[in-house]
């Protein structure tokens, strides 16, 4: 069993106030740790408005080892995209000795659902969209619920 981030919520971090954003990582991996004894190891961030470098920072500094975000600006996005550095290792300006380097991953396109995550070739990933899968499960086994 693997957490990810493990946190109470996902902050806003493009507008959230630094003591919310620790507190709610302590609070939320406290209690991960009481009931499963588990320390959450990769931080995923995939629906805030905007991504903040503090959080970034945050995150390494209480021993996350990489991170998998999502919204960031489009032109953002596509620069990634189009360079083909969507796994980067996200360093802070003043960090002269990449001593807080942390290990990201951005999502491709615009959206975290199945088809928007597919690929250039939106076909392959979804024969295993299994929320339409009743109707291709109905006709292999003509079983109707």
């Amino acid at each position: 069993m693997e957490f990810v981030t493990a946190g109470w919520v996902m902050e806003d971090e493009a507008n959230s106030v630094l003591y919310a954003m620790v507190d709610q990582i302590i609070e939320g991996n406290r209690y991960v740790y009481d009931k499963f004894g588990l320390i959450p190891k990769a931080a995923w961030s995939i629906d805030p408005f905007g991504q903040s470098s503090t959080s970034a920072y945050l995150r390494k500094r209480m021993g996350f080892q990489n991170m998998v975000i999502q919204r960031t600006h489009f032109q953002v996005k596509n620069y990634f995209l189009s360079s083909q550095n969507l796994e980067f290792f996200w360093r802070q300006n003043w960090d002269a000795d990449h001593s807080n380097d942390i290990f990201c991953h951005m999502l491709t396109y615009s959206s975290y659902c199945s088809p928007d995550q597919c690929g250039p070739d939106k076909s392959v990933c979804m024969q295993f969209d299994y929320s339409h899968a009743s109707a291709k499960v109905n006709s292999i086994t003509r079983y109707s619920p």
